[in-house]
């Protein structure tokens, strides 16, 4: 009896279509003119070739990381397509150390140097390419819309978008964002299955105010409050997933369930948005596109359901692009396909955390660290200590500054903000005054120390630091002295890092000092006698020493409704005609900058973080004075009741000091491990803590 044979399965595709390129890659060549050779080798000589860019590159991409057929668009020959018809970009590659650490430095590879522009048609309108063959069947489209022509050109566009199969669409987005026809087509026919990926970029170009560099929290809730307030974001949001890429560190997946907006951020913790381009020189083309097609992997694999994954996948595969670059000399530039859609164990972990809701309340006080901690705090403060802040079960995002490192998103946002001024001020050449910043914590607490490590991650060699301590200051005379050191290091050739330790404290008045600083922090000079001198370009960190933070030595009074009673109202007005005659206002109109520093005991008694903030100056503190009890792996051997007690007991009453000072008097030069036998004495420990509660927390387990 003859059996009627089975269809034998379909078997998957993808398309892959849209906004065409051609990158031309053009890089420098070392060639020796040897005599009778011709004259052109006399240089400089460049070496060309072209690689598919666009969705050319997208689908390349699709291919490797799905290893799937793939159906895209057809160029044979890239060297024999004219501009008239796809357009060409241009970009100067060069060659660069994988990294500026150290241990990178003799690992070459091709990055871009410099991006020289495009090549387009006369007409200066971009005819698209049609895909291969078009297909009614597929399981995923991936369309690149660069805002090239592709769409607004629907007789390219894959049929299947037509059809009844409604396949998962991926498109990636360049401005202007969520218009022309293809957009309208693609949510009134697929928003269930739609997933838009853009840059974080593209958005602020579109005037969306996302903060940039600060913290993750900062950029998690700015976009929180631009999503329900924006019409961008809200076209955006027509699609099933909107993806957000923020550099290759970091990205939002928002969805819409009915009413109810739900984002969640994915992030490096180790870095904030383009921190890693700090420490990896050059750039790379296609980082979006790399994105693109590891998540459309994940899916094409696992369904839907998997979207944060595939969005974690993303993130690791631009990692990797950026890392390998374009492979390494002597061979031509060109993408290493296969390492940037393979798995590695040194990939970075990107893990996640969904964003509060507006409605929620938590406002501007919404930390990682506060919503990930929970009964974990104590444990996570000792990994800190042992491990350091690169232990894989660190999911708190952390700040490095040089040897400084921070957790406190307080902290994080104003290091951040100083560092950005102080790199954009270090970056130019012409500037004759100083740029002026203020430091306040409480005695202790790291002022200085903070502000010196950014510094010097900043421009170690140039940075010359000068400490004067204007209490002990007796006369005019000292401060003018002063600021002859500044100058005479300025002339030098260093950049003067010059701080002025309690600059707040009293001098014929309260703040008495404040007026004498406006002149050199307003025009670059100082008076010495009758002859005036330029400071030149110089940083001034003014350090307090009354005021523990800014707001207490500056809060300005506009409202009677301001104080509980008159009484309170009287005394604060009195305080504030103090600070108008000390010239505080003027002075406080000359910074640009301010940094509070939390320091290692509790603010207050709602404070949590503050084992973790000891953990990070601990862990420090212990590599630079006992450097030999950590292992080859970078772990301290420290007994978990001393860990305990430097974490917990109540308080340190000299502040970093006091930790420093418990370390210096402990006896670790002949131990590899820091055991409760090389503590100190109890009467030596209570020079800087509670030792009675010090050493109950040493034996609380035993």
């Amino acid at each position: 009896m003859h059996q009627e044979s089975k269809p034998s399965p379909r078997t998957r595709k993808l398309v892959v279509t849209g906004d065409a390129a051609i990158d031309w890659l053009q890089w420098k060549c070392q060639v020796r003119q040897d005599e009778g050779e011709q004259n052109w080798l006399a240089g400089p000589v460049f070496k060309m070739v072209p690689r598919p860019g666009g969705s050319l590159l997208l689908a390349k991409m699709v291919e490797a990381a799905t290893s799937a057929q793939v159906i895209g668009q057809e160029v044979k020959d890239l060297s024999d397509v004219s501009s008239e018809d796809v357009l060409h970009s241009m970009a100067e590659v060069g060659v660069f150390s994988l990294s500026n650490l150290d241990k990178d430095q003799g690992e070459l590879v091709y990055r871009v140097e410099k991006f020289e522009g495009y090549s387009g048609p006369r007409s200066c309108v971009l005819s698209p390419l049609t895909i291969s063959r078009d297909i009614d069947e597929v399981d995923i489209v991936v369309l690149d819309d660069s805002g090239n022509g592709f769409r607004d050109r629907p007789e390219v566009w894959p049929s299947v978008l037509d059809g009844e199969s409604k396949p998962l669409v991926i498109v990636k987005m360049n401005r202007p964002l969520a218009e022309g026809p293809l957009w309208e087509h693609l949510v009134e026919e697929n928003g269930e299955n739609l997933v838009t990926v853009v840059n974080a970029n593209s958005l602020r170009l579109c005037g969306i105010n996302i903060s940039r560099r600060l913290s993750w929290e900062r950029t998690a809730q700015d976009f929180e409050w631009h999503a329900y307030h924006d019409p961008v974001i809200t076209q955006l949001m027509r699609s099933r997933y909107l993806v957000v890429m923020f550099g290759i560190e970091g990205a939002i997946l928002c969805h819409k369930d009915q009413q109810t907006m739900m984002n969640t951020l994915y992030y490096d913790p180790m870095v904030m948005e383009d921190d890693y381009k700090d420490d990896w020189p050059g750039q790379m083309q296609g980082l979006t596109s790399a994105f693109v097609s590891a998540l459309t992997a994940r899916l094409f694999q696992d369904g839907m359901e998997v979207i944060g994954k595939g969005v974690q996948d993303g993130l690791a595969a631009a990692r990797r692009l950026f890392l390998h670059g374009y492979g390494s000399p002597p061979d031509e530039p060109d993408y290493l396909l296969k390492e940037i859609f393979e798995s590695h164990q040194t990939d970075p972990l990107f893990t996640s955390i969904d964003i509060p809701s507006l409605s929620e309340g938590k406002g501007r006080h919404w930390t990682i660290l506060d919503e990930l901690a929970g009964e974990e705090l104590e444990e996570i403060a000792y990994k800190l200590v042992i491990e350091g802040a690169v232990s894989p079960m660190i999911r708190v995002p952390v700040a490095s500054f040089g040897e400084l490192r921070t957790v406190d998103r307080t902290e994080i946002e104003s290091y951040k903000s100083i560092m950005n001024l102080l790199d954009e001020y270090l970056s130019k050449r012409d500037v004759t005054t100083p740029l002026s910043i203020a430091v306040f914590g409480q005695p202790g607490s790291g002022k200085t120390y903070g502000v010196t490590q950014i510094s010097k991650s900043l421009q170690p060699d140039k940075i010359e630091k000068l400490e004067f301590n204007v209490s002990q200051f007796r006369s005019l005379d000292d401060l003018v002295n002063a600021f002859h050191k500044v100058q005479s290091t300025g002339l030098e050739g260093k950049i003067p890092l010059v701080f002025f330790d309690e600059f707040d404290c009293f001098y014929g008045q309260r703040k008495g000092w404040l007026k004498y600083f406006l002149a050199p922090m307003q025009d670059g000079i100082f008076r010495d006698g009758e002859t005036f001198h330029p400071i030149g370009k110089s940083i001034f960190v003014f350090a307090g020493g009354t005021s523990h933070t800014f707001e207490d030595f500056f809060t300005e009074y506009t409202d009677e409704n301001d104080f509980n009673d008159m009484e309170e109202a009287r005394h604060a007005w009195e305080e504030w005609d103090q600070f108008c005659e000390a010239k505080g206002p003027d002075f406080v109109s000359r910074l640009r900058g301010y940094v509070n520093i939390m320091g290692i005991n509790p603010a207050n008694k709602t404070d949590r973080c503050y084992m973790i903030r000891r953990a990070m100056i601990l862990r420090s503190i212990l590599r630079a004075k006992a450097g030999h009890i950590f292992d080859k792996d970078g772990k301290a051997l420290i007994n978990p009741g001393v860990i305990r007690a430097l974490i917990k007991v109540r308080r340190y009453k000299h502040g970093v000091r006091s930790m420093e000072a418990v370390i210096d008097m402990s006896l670790l030069s002949d131990r590899q491990e820091f055991e409760p036998a090389a503590l100190p004495p109890k009467d030596q420990l209570y020079l800087h803590v509670d030792a009675d509660h010090f050493l109950e927390l040493v034996l609380e387990d035993e």
